[in-house]
């Protein structure tokens, strides 16, 4: 989990968050979620402004084959803008999961394993350790 903050916040602070946990994987679901639906907009679009295109070649002369029309192209634009937008952000959120995932394995390998024995105390071996150094 990463802790994503406004600008200028702290992981660190005595202050409530303001931000929110991110987990790489759920990043990667979502993004895959969202550029798989982004992926089926331009199908449905297609089917849209056929069956439009038939309904006006239908109504010749008549204004609300006009208005049909109008409406399908601007329902193109929003639509294909959509597509656009959902298939960038999602790829965005799995970029940034691989980002994460790339940074933990990087921090991972420049410290090593934790090999802490928290909950547990010292072993026998290192108190006996300290002592010897210590006194």
């Amino acid at each position: 989990m990463h802790d994503i903050r406004p600008e200028g916040g702290t992981a660190m602070s005595d202050q409530p968050s303001s931000g929110f946990r991110a987990s790489p994987d759920e990043l990667r679901q979502t993004g895959g979620a969202a550029a798989e639906t982004a992926s089926g907009i331009p199908g449905e679009l297609k089917a849209l402004v056929e069956a439009s295109h038939q309904s006006v070649a239908g109504m010749p002369g008549l204004r609300c084959a006009t208005a049909l029309g109008n409406c399908t192209g601007a329902w193109n634009t929003l639509l294909t803008d959509l597509h656009t937008t959902m298939s960038r952000q999602g790829q965005g959120l799995v970029d940034a999961a691989n980002g994460y995932g790339s940074t933990d394995r990087q921090i991972s390998t420049a410290f090593g394993p934790d090999t802490r024995t928290a909950g547990t105390g010292p072993t026998a071996a290192q108190q006996q350790n300290f002592v010897l150094h210590f006194g």
